[in-house]
C-alpha cells in the first residue's frame, strides 16, 4: 500500500467516525428538539458544525479536535444516547 492509500484510509476512517456521530445528530426526534430552548438548540447547532468542519482542521487527519457536547437537554438522537463530553474513538 502506498503512502497516498495510508492516507485515504485514515481520512476515510477519520470521516466514518464523524459521519456516525453526524448521523446521530441528524436522526433527533423532531418533537423533542422543539422542546428544547433557544440556548441549548444553538450548542447542539454548535456541535454539528465543529463535526462538519473536521477536515478543515489544520493537523486533519492524524491530529484532531473532537468537538464536545456538554449540555443537558437534550441527550437522545433516534435511540442512541448520546452522552456528555462523547467523542468517537480514533486510531489516526
Amino acid at each position: 500500500m502506498t503512502d497516498d492509500e495510508l492516507y485515504q484510509n485514515v481520512c476515510n476512517d477519520v470521516r466514518t467516525n464523524r459521519n456516525g456521530l453526524l448521523s446521530r445528530l441528524d436522526n433527533m426526534n423532531p418533537i423533542a428538539w422543539e422542546s428544547l430552548t433557544d440556548e441549548v438548540k444553538n450548542t447542539w447547532k454548535d456541535y454539528r458544525q465543529e463535526l462538519l468542519d473536521i477536515p478543515q482542521q489544520a493537523g486533519f487527519p492524524h491530529s484532531i479536535v473532537w468537538p464536545t457536547i456538554t449540555t443537558v437537554g437534550f441527550e437522545w438522537a433516534g435511540s442512541q444516547p448520546i452522552a456528555d463530553n462523547e467523542t468517537p474513538p480514533t486510531e489516526a
